[in-house]
């Protein structure tokens, strides 16, 4: 999960080379040639950035079922997805010194999940140097690549492989930090969640849900007699809750609206404690060793109707 210096350089010039073509190369695989970068490159000018970089088409499911050391979809491995579809709005992180914008993308051709993946790009850096600010300005205000996203868009994406498993840990984390994504225009493909019944899959850390169904957007919706009740709100760098049974970690990415700040700490406003749910969507998130990432209040279906 940690981001390469090589490959930020590449992300924060990757709007200089948007318009550079695909070719191809007659193996199957299309290829986009970064090139020359230096000449002519504003900030970057004088400097020596002329690379060559192509990119392996690939699936998410191909990069998330992948050995972390696959030659062909493992870490560190250039690659383009094609007609991804948005599945949460764009965020923004903070990942000191830097602020980065984050997307999960789906791939709607998918029949057997895991089906997405997590897009990441820089943006700006916190002042003072030392990253001790918390504040990083909204997706829209960042000007990073992904500005321009909203949820729903079709897409199609040019990145690294970035796959990482800690040590002792279960969980396997994938994502791209990007170079580039082109929104697409014309048919546009949607995305239905997938519908999962047993809650104990998604046991932060130790659940088997985390790897199957990375970056897929799925409903959590146990048995009558199962449903979702919330057990404690607690604050973190994400704030998160907790649902039982399993228990399931779910967080607050795209529900900041639903939070205020008290003493310099969080206070969760929705949900509350014992409030119960018959049924949460969200994208399954493999990051801090598995959440749940609802998009919005209309993910909950309250016990009832209520």
């Amino acid at each position: 999960m940690f981001s390469r210096i090589t490959l930020a350089w590449l992300s924060a010039v990757a709007l200089v080379v948007g318009g550079a073509g695909c070719r191809d190369n007659n193996t199957g695989t299309n290829d986009m040639a970064i090139r020359d970068l230096g000449a002519n490159s504003g900030d970057l000018a004088g400097v020596d950035m002329s690379v060559m970089k192509t990119y392996k088409d690939a699936t998410p499911n191909q990069i998330d079922t992948a050995p972390i050391t696959d030659v062909n979809y493992g870490d560190g491995i250039n690659v383009k997805l094609s007609r991804m579809v948005a599945v949460t709005p764009v965020a923004m992180f903070l990942d000191r010194p830097f602020c980065k914008s984050e997307v999960w993308v789906q791939d709607p051709a998918c029949q057997t999940p895991p089906c997405g993946i997590l897009l990441v790009a820089r943006g700006p850096m916190l002042t003072p140097l030392d990253g001790s600010t918390r504040d990083c300005p909204s997706p829209s205000a960042a000007d990073t690549i992904l500005k321009n996203v909203q949820l729903g868009d079709n897409v199609d994406v040019y990145g690294t492989v970035d796959a990482y498993k800690p040590t002792g840990k279960m969980v396997t984390q994938h994502r791209l930090d990007i170079d580039r994504i082109d929104v697409l225009t014309g048919t546009r493909e949607t995305i239905n969640p997938i519908v999962v019944t047993d809650p104990t899959l998604f046991v932060n850390n130790t659940g088997g849900g985390w790897n199957m169904y990375e970056g897929t957007l799925i409903t959590l919706d146990p048995p009558a007699a199962a449903e979702l009740t919330v057990q404690k709100p607690f604050p973190m760098n994400r704030p998160t809750f907790e649902t039982t049974p399993g228990p399931v970690i779910w967080t607050y990415t795209f529900l900041f609206n639903t939070q205020v700040t008290v003493d310099g700490g969080w206070m969760l406003t929705f949900p509350v404690t014992g409030q119960r749910f018959t049924s949460i969507t969200g994208v399954v998130a493999t990051l801090f060793d598995g959440q749940i990432v609802p998009r919005a209040q209309t993910d909950f279906t309250p016990q009832n109707g209520l």
